[in-house]
């Protein structure tokens, strides 16, 4: 078994293969999005990437590429390492290990044994870990990990049924009398509504302006910036969305999705979103405009689209739709439940080194 550093660019082929080959692995590991993310870029530091190192490990075995390992290191205080996996400094749903059908304990003890000798002092920080993946019986088992020794973080997906009906029924009555009054306000004031969704395609950038738009609305309301305070930095707040580089991931990528929600011709709620290889659809960003507040747009959307992701079962394959990191009450009042991300903060310490 080798193990070698290179360039990610260098890795395309390599990496696109060994990620359509993983089902589980989400669109936040495939080589489109990573190469858009780059090292880092937060909205408080989009300088970070700046202070980070691209660390990129290839693992093959007789020639054959086992696992990609996409690392990014960074020096601390102590003037140690401390290692990432690329997308930490982003808000990326789901970090892991590039891998195929070989990955096994023996190649992750491999890579981390490998940058172990390379950087003697390094801690290692796993974070976002889907609660599916292998890798957390790997890193729970080298570093012999107890349960106090990681931490996990709730998420939320809608799962599916096979009929609509179906859904409604396990809705709340609360819930299903909030639909209806949704639906009952629109006819009473005579306006009309229309989900649109585009799957597996990127954004135009007409619908792009005005989703980024919705979007920079939102955190203004968010961050309770108005009067005089948001005129002046709306402009600053769309710019800045603009060039974060998971703005471009969203809009570019081809397996992308967006959905835009129209009531009376203009748009009152968008998704913006990820499609998986394991059959979920992830929700990235949901923006609705409060001026249509009273008729509930970001529920009805929610419900408009499960409507349809079921009727479109046959030709889509979506059995969820997860709405990612975060549970907010809205996202179980719509049916989702929960599932798990694992983060794991381990401090260089010789006893835990070594498998």
């Amino acid at each position: 078994m080798k193990v070698e550093q290179k360039k990610i660019h260098s890795l395309e082929v390599i990496w696109k293969k060994l990620y359509a080959s993983n089902p589980e692995l989400s669109p936040y590991q495939s080589f489109e999005f990573q190469s858009i993310i780059g090292k880092g870029w937060t909205d408080k530091r989009p300088w970070i990437g700046l202070q980070l190192m691209e660390f990129t490990l290839l693992v093959t075995d007789n020639e054959i590429p086992i696992a990609i390992a996409p690392f990014v290191i960074k020096k601390n205080r102590d003037k140690n390492i401390d290692v990432y996996l690329r997308g930490a400094f982003s808000s990326a749903a789901h970090l892991d290990f590039i891998y195929g059908e070989l990955w096994s304990f023996c190649v992750f003890k491999a890579i981390i044994d490998y940058v172990n000798s390379m950087h003697p002092s390094c801690n290692f920080h796993f974070g976002r870990v889907f609660e599916k993946s292998l890798t957390n019986a790997y890193i729970k088992t080298y570093f012999s990990l107890t349960e106090q020794e990681y931490s996990s973080e709730k998420c939320a997906a809608i799962l599916l049924p096979s009929n609509f009906d179906d859904y409604i029924g396990k809705l709340g009555k609360k819930t299903r009398q909030n639909i209806r009054t949704s639906y009952n306000r629109l006819e009473r004031d005579g306006f009309k509504h229309k989900l649109v969704t585009y799957y597996n395609s990127n954004i135009p950038t007409g619908q792009y302006v005005k989703m980024l738009m919705l979007y920079t609305t939102l955190l203004e309301r968010k961050n309770n910036i108005s009067g005089f305070f948001r005129l002046l930095l709306k402009p600053f707040i769309f710019v800045g969305k603009h060039f974060n580089p998971m703005s471009k991931a969203l809009r570019t990528i081809p397996r992308g999705f967006h959905s835009l929600l129209y009531i009376n011709g203009k748009i009152a709620a968008c998704f913006w979103g990820l499609m998986c290889n394991d059959r979920r659809l992830i929700l990235s960003r949901f923006s609705v405009d409060h001026k249509f507040g009273w008729y509930s747009p970001g529920g009805m959307m929610i419900v408009e689209l499960v409507k349809e992701l079921i009727e479109k079962h046959d030709i889509l394959r979506i059995d969820q739709l997860d709405l990612a990191r975060g549970t907010e009450n809205y996202k179980f009042v719509y049916g989702a439940v929960e599932y798990l991300n694992y983060h794991y903060n381990i401090e260089h310490n010789s006893k835990r080194f070594g498998g």
